[in-house]
């Protein structure tokens, strides 16, 4: 009764049904029209579309199945995977044909449109939760009882996008392109964070994997939403700054004492 009451059941029903859901076809079209929306923004992303419409395709699919490219090379898994599912390419190319090609660019107008494009957004967050629980599960039949290994995993799934950009360049120059390990983006921390949350779920169970799914896929969406709104807000950088300090500190401490001339 007390259940009913705080509606536990609704929640672990939703948090199921959410869980269960596959990525295939809608949390996936989410995916390419993110990605298709992105590249666009580019500064030469229309021209680019309009001189080499089949690269620009290729690449869009590149960027929207970058987290499971990086996955399959980090596990060994054959990379044709990625492309196995027919469906999968025709969805791609019909979604990039709309964001570029649509009559009076009517599609991404309304895409772009600010309560549209949260609600889009949103729902990628949403598979991206998912997305890094699957890494997670896929790197633990390999390594069961590694929670760093798993959570890597995790996080390679959920932001495959900011490591493969470098190769994307390639395939479109003048796309924006960093150096993932030189300052981790928002989206790597986060799904690293998940994807550790979620390995230690998985070697020490504490709860359901559905209710940490749906904890991290709201999570992320508030996270989204955040950095939308207020551009600077990383919620990662206070404990990332005092860890480092204490870190560092102890290490200058320790070098400073073995540096010390001894008395004699």
């Amino acid at each position: 009764m007390l259940e009913d009451v705080w509606g536990i059941d609704h929640l672990t029903t939703a948090a199921k049904a959410y869980a269960s859901a596959p990525l295939f076809p809608y949390f996936s079209a989410v995916t390419f029209l993110v990605a298709a929306i992105a590249l666009r923004k580019e500064p030469n992303g229309i021209d680019y579309a309009h001189r080499h419409p089949i690269a620009s395709c290729v690449m869009n699919y590149i960027v929207a199945s970058s987290g499971a490219i990086v996955l399959s090379v980090m596990l060994a898994k054959p990379l044709l995977d990625c492309v196995a599912n027919g469906y999968s390419l025709l969805l791609g190319a019909v979604i990039w044909f709309l964001v570029y090609f649509s009559p009076f660019d009517f599609f991404y107008r309304v895409c772009t449109f600010k309560p549209i494009y949260f609600i889009v957004v949103g729902i990628e967050e949403l598979a991206r939760a998912k997305k890094v629980m699957d890494g997670v599960r896929l790197a633990a039949v390999v390594y069961p009882s590694s929670l760093v290994v798993m959570a890597l995993a995790g996080m390679f799934r959920g932001s495959g996008k900011r490591w493969i950009i470098n190769l994307c360049q390639k395939l479109q120059p003048g796309l924006k392109a960093t150096v993932e390990l030189h300052s981790l983006s928002l989206v790597t921390k986060s799904s690293l964070f998940l994807g550790a949350i979620f390995a230690y779920n998985r070697i020490h169970p504490i709860g359901d994997d559905c209710l940490f799914i749906l904890g991290g896929g709201i999570f992320l969406v508030v996270l989204k939403f955040s950095e939308l709104l207020w551009k600077e807000l990383d919620p990662f950088t206070t404990p990332q700054y005092f860890a480092w300090r204490a870190l560092t500190s102890t290490a200058s401490t320790t070098a400073k004492i073995s540096d010390h001339p001894k008395a004699e």
